[in-house]
């Protein structure tokens, strides 16, 4: 993430004074400073930041040959890369002007993303992205895969970004930013997944658009800055080292102690849970095998997600999709509809229950009410 920072930060060198630069990187840090987690799509945004570099003239080109490689073994979102060099050439050419750095771009990372074929699954890693048109209406259930719903600080962050690009478009009009601004616009409008990168590829259009433009910093707070943002890392690092590893307060904690003590742990019995209850048992150590579904669900069978989703939504046909994993337990948050459909089943009992969970033992009921 720090890396990553830096990145934006390097990104808008062409804006010289300080004050331009932070305009044109804030939303992005702002972006970062709100959701960025720990999760593999950093690898994409650190391989997009040096892609962009590249295209700017600012990174040799031969470096795109590791970022080529890097990004397809890490992440699936490396059409997204090909994509910001076709439109900043476009642009580019759209201005009359000649683009050997983004044309070099494309051809590196096209070299880079071949090389990076060199790996335990071959090429079948190229068709990966097509997995998300596959199962695009699985995929719609989940929200960063739905257009942002502007109620998270995240996306007011992206408002300003796009009038911060406004502004510098009309400071310089240019192509070479119209363009980028337009499409990742409408790619992040479609999917909340594209908030972050779409602010990312605009950083160093804005910060060449506005070259030259505003007051600068005054020489004494610039000199200042550096150390007030080393002052804020060392006390952000402080903070962050005095306060626990992670919270666990949202998951079934009690839950799994309770039935683990029964002989009905998730190592031992089948469990039907959420999905990120099924990212929190993979880190806790049980089986991947023995988990229903976790939040991966370009790896998860379709059928399985088309029942997970009846279960989810309480829809009817919920007890025969249940039934058909034949679970020995059923651990499920308690404010959600699943959880009163358990309670008022006589196919299910309910062995456990707290402030966020309810866990469902099979009631044995051989009635023809109850799915074999």
């Amino acid at each position: 993430m720090a890396v990553l920072a830096g990145l934006g930060w390097a990104l808008t060198q062409p804006a010289g004074a300080s004050t331009r630069r932070l305009a044109a990187v804030a939303p992005f840090l702002c972006i970062g400073l709100l959701g960025w987690t720990h999760r593999p799509y950093l690898f994409a945004y650190l391989c997009l930041a040096a892609v962009l570099l590249v295209a700017e003239g600012r990174l040799d080109r031969r470096w795109l040959l590791l970022v080529g490689w890097v990004w397809l073994n890490t992440h699936g979102s490396w059409p997204l890369g090909l994509a910001a060099v076709a439109v900043l050439w476009v642009g580019r050419r759209l201005d009359r002007e000649l683009a050997p750095a983004e044309a070099a771009a494309g051809r590196w990372l096209v070299g880079g993303l071949l090389l990076g074929c060199l790996n335990p699954y071959g090429p079948r890693l190229l068709a990966f992205p097509l997995v998300a048109l596959e199962r695009r209406e699985a995929f719609a259930q989940i929200t960063e895969w739905r257009p942002p719903a502007f109620d998270r600080p995240a996306h007011f962050a992206f408002l300003v970004a796009i009038v911060v690009a406004l502004l510098a478009l009309r400071l310089r009009p240019s192509y070479r930013l119209l363009v980028p601004l337009a499409v990742f616009t409408v790619a992040a409008l479609l999917s909340a997944r594209n908030v972050d990168i779409a602010v990312l590829v605009l950083v160093p259009l804005v910060a060449r658009a506005m070259a030259g433009t505003g007051p600068a910093w005054p020489p004494l707070l610039a000199r200042a800055t550096p150390v007030l943002a080393a002052g804020i890392a060392i006390v952000a690092a402080v903070a962050v080292s005095r306060g626990p590893g992670y919270d666990e307060g949202r998951y079934p904690v009690d839950a799994l102690e309770r039935l683990t003590a029964r002989g009905l742990g998730p190592n031992e019995a089948r469990w039907v849970a959420q999905d990120f209850v099924g990212n929190w048992l993979e880190l806790r150590g049980v089986d991947p095998e023995r988990v229903f579904i976790d939040d991966r669900y370009e790896l998860v069978p379709a059928s399985v997600v088309e029942d997970y989703r009846l279960l989810v939504n309480g829809r009817p046909g919920w007890d025969e999709a249940l039934a058909s994993y034949r679970p020995d337990v059923v651990v499920w948050q308690s404010e959600k509809g699943l959880a009163a459909l358990l309670d008022a089943s006589p196919c299910w009992r309910i062995v456990h229950r707290d402030a966020g969970f309810v866990a469902a033992l099979p009631a044995g009921d051989d009635s023809s009410a109850c799915p074999p």
